[in-house]
């Protein structure tokens, strides 16, 4: 692997993190109706 394809991948993998914490907190705030996240 090259260093772009590297370099893709973390920024991949930290906007799927930021997006995992973001719904994880809207939905503990927003939809306590709904079940909880595993």
């Amino acid at each position: 692997m090259n260093q772009d394809r590297v370099l893709t991948y973390v920024i991949w993998v930290a906007i799927a993190v930021y997006i995992g914490i973001a719904i994880y907190v809207f939905w503990h705030f927003g939809f306590t109706k709904l079940p909880p996240p595993i």
